[in-house]
């Protein structure tokens, strides 16, 4: 039978391994919070300046929108202009962009759940699994028929090019009237309205979402 004496020294070894246990998980604990901390800070940095790019393509969508609309009016309504150099020029070049995501991927490979609020790693998922995957996937296409499609067109029948800005017809009247080219203005026209316009502000409704909630979190 353990004496009293033995009982005590075995009492205070259990507290001991207990109290070394709480230490370190309090340790680990305090390393993951420095961690999820420098993370979610460094993803503020990113995702500020990806929001002012995706705001600054909007205002762009919205400028090549107005113009590509004035020159389905005009090619369908048969209304001289003097000058349609600008317009043209809209309709060729893209403004593609997306997400700075190495933070997310590093985060993503190693400890997603280190985030700890559900409603700031929720967010942080759809931005980077959904959004910029739906970007990218928009980027490559418009790439593709910017390349394939719209560059050997423009080549031919346009001079003085300058993407998004500036496209000079060598014959104004045959390209007004050519099915090809109103096809191509269509199709950048629906590409404005049904990705950018419409699916881009999502993206920045929930990058400013998410950048408000890491604020009241680490703030807070």
């Amino acid at each position: 039978v353990p004496s009293l004496c033995n009982r005590g020294e075995i009492s205070l070894v259990m507290i001991g391994i207990l109290l070394a246990l709480q230490v370190n998980n309090w340790n680990i604990e305090r390393s993951n919070k420095t961690e999820e901390a420098k993370i979610l800070r460094g993803m503020q940095v990113t995702l500020s300046s990806d929001l002012i790019e995706f705001k600054s393509t909007l205002q762009w969508a919205i400028k090549s929108e107005i113009r590509i609309n004035s020159l389905q009016e005009i090619m369908s309504s048969g209304v001289q202009v003097d000058s349609l150099d600008f317009l043209f020029g809209s309709v060729y070049g893209i403004h593609s962009f997306d997400l700075y995501s190495s933070s997310y991927e590093v985060l993503k490979s190693n400890r997603l759940n280190l985030i700890k609020d559900d409603s700031i790693r929720q967010l942080i998922v759809t931005i980077y699994d959904t959004h910029l995957k739906n970007i990218l996937g928009f980027n490559a296409i418009e790439n593709n028929v910017n390349f394939d499609v719209l560059r050997p067109y423009y080549l031919n029948n346009f001079s003085n090019i300058r993407s998004l800005n500036n496209a000079t017809p060598k014959d104004v009247d045959k390209i007004l009237s050519d099915d090809y080219f109103q096809n191509i203005v269509d199709y950048r026209f629906t590409v404005l309205r049904s990705n950018i316009l419409r699916y881009h502000p999502n993206v920045v409704q929930d990058i400013e979402k998410l950048l408000n909630r890491i604020d009241n979190y680490l703030n807070g």
